[in-house]
């Protein structure tokens, strides 16, 4: 079964598209001309309003299904500026989070969960760090952290190396493979860095004029969207 299978998916500024990802499978979004990617997030996570299709988690239909009430199914979302509290230090933030969270955590108390996350993380050297002070490559890595701290079956990214200078960058990248791979997490993510996305991806969907073009391995997509993207340089 899927973990994400987008059917017939439309909105206001979007063809219908269809795109399926599976368990543990990491898939790039990327467009020529615009805003589609972060659209398509928007229509995911329930920010804009579909003017057709389904979306389904798990197999379960999120038919309308808010924001809160999509996470609460397995669907989290991520930003381009981690929206994190920023008095709190990090420890303190991943507490607050696991003490909110009810799910199963495999026999294993809070505290425990707790310094498991932080370890796995590499969290563990700046556990006191105040959020308001930390790196923006600190402040990333906490919310994955935090957001794998709900259990979810499927992570949108918005721009996760936005910013980041290109050492943490390159400790991003293996981060997200191993939790996709160790949490069988379907991942979704828009970055403009598109050498990273080469790097990170299974497969690249890619959007051109609303509609969704060609989905497939990550290196032969990205070269097409740039033949395309010179094919038309030439003729202007």
């Amino acid at each position: 079964m899927p973990a994400l299978e987008l059917r017939n998916v439309a909105g206001a500024h979007s063809a219908p598209c269809s795109l399926t990802v599976a368990p543990g499978e990491i898939v790039g979004l990327i467009s020529n001309d615009g805003a589609q990617p972060e659209q398509m997030l928007d229509l995911i996570s329930g920010h804009s309003t579909m003017t057709s299709g389904t979306i389904f988690v798990q197999g379960n239909a999120l038919a309308g299904a808010s924001a809160r009430a999509r996470a609460d199914l397995g669907l989290v979302r991520g930003h381009a500026d981690p929206r994190l509290w920023g008095a709190l230090t990090v420890e303190e933030t991943l507490r607050l989070l696991l003490h909110r969270q009810r799910k199963s955590r495999r026999g294993r108390s809070e505290a425990d969960y707790l310094t498991a996350t932080l370890s796995a993380f590499g969290l563990d050297a700046v556990r006191d760090a105040r959020m308001d002070t930390a790196p923006l490559g600190v402040r990333r890595i906490v919310e994955l952290a935090a957001l794998s701290c709900v259990e979810p079956s499927v992570m949108l990214l918005e721009q996760p190396t936005s910013g980041l200078p290109s050492a943490d960058v390159e400790a991003l990248v293996p981060q997200l493979q191993r939790l996709a791979s160790s949490q069988k997490l379907a991942i979704i993510v828009v970055d403009s860095d598109r050498g990273v996305l080469g790097q990170l991806c299974h497969r690249i969907a890619w959007f051109d004029d609303g509609h969704l073009r060609e989905v497939g391995n990550a290196a032969d997509v990205i070269t097409h969207a740039h033949i395309a993207v010179q094919k038309e340089e030439s003729h202007e």
